[in-house]
């Protein structure tokens, strides 16, 4: 939400604008925004502090979420409902939906034990949609490829058959499709649990455990 020589008014003023004629010509259009780069407090409440004003509703707030620490987005999610009830005119007639358009930062993109820390903590936030980051290509970046275009966001090697071990992550969460229920392990780790009644009557459960290197990942299927 930075521009050379554009203020923050007139960004805003810019957004009012095209959300106005969006819904001019599209009454039904669903609105996003602000799309920031991260989670900044004083631009998103001092933004929905405005829209109330006026009027404006977007279907949904959203930033993004590309640090190392996963634990971020519970305190970030809580923030921004705390913003909603001090503005309770932008939920009229109900709160905008939270979405972080990307998420996981550059440096731990492939290590499987983190995706699962994001995934744990962007389901116990109830965000209600989010977007894994791709990154790569770039001057300086630890990674050689453009993982955007080439290995689907980094779940596959470049040739885009070969799977690596951050796409296992994703299967088994997309798996977890029965019964969820709430797992507890230590301090420094996070698991997310899923009990499926047939066929094998088992329990899935993903861990992401914090040692110094903050690497290590757990899959555990375990019979009724």
């Amino acid at each position: 939400m930075t521009f050379k020589n554009v203020s923050q008014a007139e960004l805003y003023q810019l957004a009012k604008d095209a959300y106005l004629l969006v819904k001019q010509i599209r009454p039904d259009a669903k609105t996003v925004g602000p799309s920031i780069v991260s989670f900044k407090p004083k631009v998103l409440n001092a933004l929905i502090d405005q829209m109330a004003r006026d009027g404006i509703r977007f279907d949904a707030i959203s930033w993004h979420e590309l640090g190392k620490d996963p634990d971020v987005i519970g305190q970030h999610v809580a923030t921004m409902r705390a913003f909603f009830k001090e503005h309770p005119g932008i939920c009229q007639p109900s709160c905008p939906e939270i979405h972080i358009n990307e998420y996981h930062g550059e440096d731990t993109m492939f290590i499987p034990g983190h995706a699962v820390g994001w995934l744990s903590n962007l389901e116990s936030s109830n965000v209600d949609q989010a977007n894994k980051a791709c990154w790569g290509g770039d001057v300086g970046s630890p990674i050689s490829y453009q993982s955007c275009w080439y290995g689907f966001s980094g779940l596959l090697v470049p040739n885009k058959l070969t799977p690596q071990p951050l796409y296992w992550v994703y299967k088994f969460y997309a798996e977890m499709n029965a019964s969820r229920f709430a797992a507890k392990s230590t301090p420094k780790a996070d698991s997310m649990t899923s009990f499926n009644a047939a066929p094998a009557n088992s329990v899935l459960s993903l861990q992401f455990d914090r040692f110094p290197a903050g690497d290590a990942f757990w899959v555990v299927v375990t019979p009724k």
